[in-house]
């Protein structure tokens, strides 16, 4: 990933002197971000299922939804799937 940010030209003096005594400042830059926390997986069944279980609930497919799924079940099991 390539990361570009906006400096005033007071950072980039303070970039320059740190990279002028010969600190890495990429290696500095990038220390600090790995010590910044990661953000946490999300954990989309347990978001989703009480979602789509609500769903189920609350809705009833019209037939003509009803008649496409047996048809496209009928396809693929014909087709091998």
């Amino acid at each position: 990933m390539l990361l570009t940010i906006e400096l005033t030209p007071e950072e980039e003096e303070h970039l320059h002197g740190a990279a002028a005594q010969g600190i890495d400042v990429t290696a500095l830059i990038k220390g600090v971000i790995r010590a910044l926390p990661k953000r946490e997986p999300i954990d989309y069944e347990s978001v989703l299922t009480p979602m789509f279980a609500e769903w189920a609930v609350d809705t009833s497919p019209p037939s003509e939804l009803v008649q496409e799924i047996a048809d496209w079940e009928t396809l693929k099991n014909s087709m091998g799937m």
